[in-house]
C-alpha cells in the first residue's frame, strides 16, 4: 500500500502529507486512515475488473443480437401473392 500510494500513484505528495499530518495531529485516527486506504485500493481494482467483465459481456451480447438479426433476415418467406397468381392462371376454366 505504501508503495502504490506513496510512489506509484500520481499524487504521492498528497499521501505523504496526509500521513504525516494525521500522525502528528490525530494519531488515534492513523489506523482508520490505513483501513480507508486499503479499502480504496481493493475497490479501485475491483471496479476495474467489473468494468472489464461488463464490457466483455456487452460485446458478446451485441454479437449475439447481430447474429439473431442475420438469421431472422435469412428466414423471411416469399410473399403469398405470387404463389396464388401462378396457380390461379393454370386453374382457370375456359
Amino acid at each position: 500500500m505504501f508503495w502504490r500510494q506513496g510512489v506509484v500513484r500520481s499524487t504521492p505528495f498528497r499521501f505523504w502529507w496526509q500521513l504525516v499530518a494525521i500522525a502528528l495531529q490525530k494519531p488515534h485516527l492513523l489506523y482508520d486512515y490505513f483501513v480507508a486506504l486499503s479499502l480504496g485500493e481493493h475497490f479501485f481494482s475491483f471496479r476495474h475488473q467489473v468494468k472489464v467483465q461488463l464490457e466483455t459481456q456487452l460485446e458478446a451480447l451485441k454479437q449475439h443480437q447481430q447474429t439473431q438479426e442475420t438469421e431472422k433476415a435469412s428466414y423471411q418467406l416469399s410473399p403469398v401473392n405470387r404463389f396464388y397468381e401462378s396457380d390461379s392462371s393454370s386453374l382457370q376454366l375456359s
